[in-house]
This record gives structure tokens, C-alpha cells and sequence, in this order.
């Protein structure tokens, strides 16, 4: 067992289950430590300091988020109170909460929904927050000296309450349906956790699996749905994918690395760095990605083009594209795209491009005027090539070849 002078004014405390490690703010060291309560554990912790802060800085209330592998606290600096973050061996520390904020006194995480909720004892409110500060929301003002130590499980918000000496609980998304749990506790009540055997579960968050379909940025709502998100001034288009406001890059065909190069789709995630960042071969990305339309996915988790299956061609890398391969063939009724799927034939040469590989608008009759294969007809009677369908660029006059491609 650990000495009392050994481990300073224990203000906060938390435990994380999987390592048997405990962590502790220390407002007399200003520091946050670890320490791993079996000893003969493998790879255990000895008292080890991650944060040390200033001696203007006072860490208070702590807890952890294992699955993100983050620590959250808040900070009784007087000149400047504010919620941090960093990981579980202390890198990357931050402020995220840094305005509108005196006393912050609880914290806790809504594991279910990655939200953070904390309260300020001086302003008397509740918040709730993203893990990077943002979309802040008041969900509970009872006024100064309300609020002490928090806790969330299901749908409400526990908090203790010194003054009235009781436990209370609200509806965590509207504040509303707010009820004394109990009053007249001898004591004034200080902490409080929720105990159950879901409330902190990883395998649980819909953000687990393949990043929650996500390119880039798995959120959850309050109710815990997958909310798709970039980072930066990056944009979300279809597919939940992430491209620069103004990228040059071409969405169907071509992928933006995180510099603004454009590479071949077709490159990505093939083992080689074909951005100078690296970032066509990133794991997250690769392991998380969802093949666009007109690809498949190949076992190596490489994407080829539908019009490349069965080729006698290895694209995939590792054949997975010439398996179960059978003759395409499609009803009278039907027209067959180049990449071998059937459509209706009503739907060929109709000003809108239904083939993956729009191969159902190509040289297609317009205002009687043929164009030469390889080349597509706009209803002006300009012809132009092929492979300028869907590029970025409006080559027709009435940008024709731009339209329904992402559809």
C-alpha cells in the first residue's frame, strides 16, 4: 500500500480496469500519477508521474476513457480554470474548456456517447461537451453551489448536492425530469459513480467497428449514433468521405492525400506510400475504409473497378478479383455496362449516368448528331472524349458530363 506523504493531496481518483492501475490528481505536487495495485503484475506501474504541471496549477477532478485511451481533468488554476486532456501516459496534453468557466468541481464521461458532461460550482451549471471542448451545451442551471461530483449512466445525469445534502438526477439530453433520488444525508455527499456492467464498455461503442464506417472522425450523438466528421476545414461528402473545400482532386476516381496530392484511387492501401505524407497506406484509413461506388473490395482490403474484375488480370494483388467469375449476362429487356452489371434498357442514353462506370451515357445519339466511339455526345451535338465523363470538369455546355456521377 502507498504511504500518505508518498502520494500529495489526493483531489481526484480513478481506476483503470484493464491495467489494475489507479490514477490520482495531487493539488499539493500539481501532478497526476499511476500506480498499479498488484505489483507482481507484468509491465506494473510504480508511482510514476504522467502530468506535472505548474505550481499555478491545481489538477482536481479526473476520470479516464480506456477505449480512447484518454484522460480528462479539470484544472483549479486561478488565474486560468479549464478541463484538459491528454492521453494515458500523458502526452499530447491540452486545454480544451478554457472559457466561460470558474470553479469546475465534477467531470464525468458518457462513455456510451463519447460526451463529456461537467458542472462549475461557481456558475452552478451543468454542461455537456464533445472530447475536444466543442458543441458545448447547458443542460442543468440550479445556481451557485449546486453542483459537486457527477456521474452518468442510461439516460440521466447523477450529481451530489453539498447544500441540500442529497442526490439528485436529470434527463442527460433536455436537463428535464429532475428528481431527488434521496435528502437528508447526515453528511454532505462528495462523490459519486454509477455502478453497472455496462457502463464503460469499449465493444459496446458503434465507433468500434471499422471506425463506425467513418474516413476520418467517428462521433457519436447523445444517443449514441455514429455521427461522421472531418478534421480541419476538410468537408464531408458521400461515402463519408473527407476531400478539401476546394480540392482539385477528382472524387470518383481519385484520392486526396493529406497535403492536397491527388493520387489514383486504385493506389491506395496497396502496401507502397504513393502520397508524400503517407497517407494513402495509413491503418485507421485502410482498415476502417468502405470501397466507393463503382469498386470492389478486394481480401487485402485493396479497392479495384468494377470493370476490372475478371480480366485475367491480377489488380487486386492477390487475385481476389478473378475468383467466381461467371459470363455477365443481361435480360432483352437489359442493358450491360462495361463493368459487367445490368441495367434497364430504358435507362441507356437517358441523360443520366446509372452504370457505375458510365458507360451507359457513351456514345449515345444526340439531336441526330452520332460521335465516333470513345466519344460521348452532348445535346449540343459536341462530341467530346470518353474519359472526360465525370472528371471534375464540365466539358458539355450544359454540363451533362458532370451530372449523377456520384449517384
Amino acid at each position: 500500500m502507498l504511504r500518505p506523504i508518498d502520494v500529495g493531496s489526493v483531489e481526484g481518483l480513478a481506476y483503470h480496469r484493464a491495467w489494475d492501475t489507479l490514477y490520482w490528481t495531487s493539488s499539493t505536487t500539481s501532478s497526476i500519477t499511476r500506480h498499479t495495485v498488484d505489483q507482481t503484475r507484468p509491465g506494473a506501474f510504480d508511482k510514476e508521474a504522467v502530468i506535472t504541471m505548474s505550481e499555478d496549477d491545481h489538477p482536481h477532478v479526473l476520470t479516464l476513457d480506456e477505449c480512447q485511451n484518454l484522460m480528462f481533468w479539470t484544472n483549479w488554476n486561478e488565474q486560468h480554470p479549464s478541463i484538459m486532456r491528454s492521453t494515458l501516459t500523458g502526452k499530447n496534453a491540452q486545454v480544451v474548456v478554457s472559457t466561460d468557466i470558474l470553479t469546475p468541481n465534477g467531470l464525468t464521461i458518457d462513455h456510451r456517447a463519447e460526451k463529456l458532461y461537467f458542472s462549475d460550482g461557481s456558475l452552478g451549471k451543468i454542461e455537456r461537451c464533445e472530447y475536444d471542448g466543442s458543441q458545448r451545451h447547458v443542460i442543468v442551471k440550479s445556481g451557485p453551489g449546486t453542483f459537486l461530483s457527477l456521474a452518468v449512466y442510461d439516460n440521466y445525469i447523477f450529481w451530489s448536492d453539498w447544500g441540500r445534502r442529497a442526490i439528485l438526477r436529470s434527463n442527460k439530453y433536455t436537463g428535464g425530469d429532475t428528481k431527488i433520488l434521496r435528502s437528508d444525508i447526515p453528511h454532505q455527499p462528495m462523490g459519486i459513480i454509477a455502478v453497472a456492467n455496462d457502463t464503460n464498455s469499449c465493444e459496446l461503442s458503434p465507433c468500434a467497428l471499422l471506425n463506425g464506417g467513418c474516413h476520418d472522425l467517428c462521433l457519436l450523438t447523445p444517443n449514441g449514433r455514429v455521427n461522421c466528421s472531418c478534421r480541419g476545414d476538410r468537408i464531408l461528402v458521400n461515402d463519408n468521405r473527407c476531400v478539401t473545400k476546394n480540392s482539385s482532386c477528382n472524387i470518383y476516381s481519385e484520392f486526396e492525400c493529406g497535403n492536397g496530392e491527388c493520387i489514383d484511387y486504385q493506389l491506395t492501401c496497396d502496401g507502397i506510400p504513393h502520397c508524400k505524407d503517407k497517407s494513402d497506406e495509413k491503418l485507421l484509413y485502410c482498415e476502417n475504409r468502405s470501397c466507393r461506388r463503382g469498386f470492389k473490395p478486394c481480401y487485402n482490403r485493396r479497392c479495384v473497378p468494377h470493370g476490372k474484375l475478371c480480366d485475367g488480370e491480377n489488380d487486386c494483388g492477390d487475385s481476389s478479383d478473378e475468383l467466381d467469375c461467371k459470363v455477365s449476362t443481361c435480360a432483352t429487356v437489359e442493358f450491360r455496362c462495361a463493368d459487367g452489371t445490368c441495367i434497364p434498357r430504358s435507362a441507356r442514353c437517358n441523360q443520366k449516368v446509372d452504370c457505375a462506370d458510365a458507360s451507359d451515357e457513351k456514345n449515345c445519339m444526340q439531336n441526330k448528331h452520332k460521335c465516333e466511339e470513345n466519344y460521348f455526345g452532348c445535346p449540343s451535338g459536341r462530341c467530346i472524349l470518353n474519359s472526360w465523363i465525370c472528371d471534375g470538369q464540365k466539358d458539355c455546355e450544359d454540363g451533362l458530363d458532370e451530372l449523377h456521377c456520384g449517384e
